[in-house]
């Protein structure tokens, strides 16, 4: 059976431009699909084809935003994702 849902995760720490890179690539990745992306404050709606845990697609993107700012945050940005 497939799940679906819509989740919001929040991106505080994340730029336009890495807000935009995270959603391009959750764009890439099968059965997810970023819906709206908000600047205020910062996050991104994102439907999921096979959603099992709200918590896990949250932890999901929150781990590609980690490497995402790792790559090309601001050293703000990486201090604030922490090692």
């Amino acid at each position: 059976r497939i799940s679906t849902g819509v989740v919001r995760v929040p991106l505080p720490e994340c730029s336009d431009e890495l807000l935009t890179l995270i959603a391009n690539l959750v764009a890439l990745t099968p059965g997810t699909m970023p819906v709206e992306v908000e600047r205020d404050p910062r996050g991104m709606v994102v439907h999921v084809l096979h959603l099992h845990s709200v918590e896990e697609v949250r932890q999901d993107i929150w781990s590609l935003r980690d490497l995402v700012v790792r790559a090309f945050g601001s050293p703000a940005a990486v201090a604030a994702v922490g090692p």
